[in-house]
């Protein structure tokens, strides 16, 4: 009875083993395939979705963009990424802060549209807002109103659960988020 115990003891013992082995072999994986899609070189920085969703979690405010940019900057070793604040802090034109936010409260409607299966034009609109993207001051107020949608949304579910519709929705605003950035840093860097 004992010699049982003590097999199972051990067969219980390398299967915790191997589990642990494939949890490393998986962060390392992860990590490689983080690397390999993510990439520096003299003229541009490709920065995966992934990595963007890590580094740029919640912006609260123009120096958080700016952080989470030279956060990114380190992480890839990236001399050709913004090196100052290229005019993040500059003021913005009345004119064209309305009209970014005009594009937001419409990509906004747009995006729920598209959650909902409805005729939409979210990628249209998202077009629109990319072009805006000229100058790193506008990207980050793009980012921040962005980020505010998502924050309004969380705030409405507190107590209840997220349905797919939110999920959805949050996944798009994410992905208008690293578009805009994409843009953004392919002007920086051109």
């Amino acid at each position: 009875m004992n010699v049982k115990k003590i097999k199972n003891f051990f067969l219980f013992l390398f299967f915790i083993l191997i589990l642990q082995n494939l949890s490393l072999a998986e962060e390392q994986k992860n990590l490689i395939i983080s690397q390999s899609n993510s990439y520096s070189n003299k003229n541009s920085t490709f920065i995966s979705f992934e990595d963007f969703k890590q580094e740029f979690t919640y912006t609260n405010s123009i120096g958080d963009y700016f952080r989470s940019i030279q956060r990114v900057k380190i992480k890839y070793s990236s001399e050709n990424l913004i090196n100052k604040n290229s005019g993040l802090y500059d003021e913005v034109d009345d004119l064209k802060k309305q009209e970014i936010l005009d594009l937001i409260k419409l990509l906004i409607i747009e995006a729920w549209n598209k959650t909902n299966f409805k005729i939409n034009k979210f990628y249209f609109t998202l077009s629109q807002l990319i072009k805006l993207t000229n100058e790193l001051k506008y990207s980050a107020i793009i980012e921040l109103a962005l980020v505010e949608e998502q924050r309004k949304l969380l705030l409405q579910s507190v107590g209840r659960q997220i349905n797919k519709d939110e999920s959805y929705f949050r996944h798009l605003i994410n992905h208008a988020r690293y578009e805009v950035f994409k843009s953004s840093l392919h002007f920086a860097q051109n």
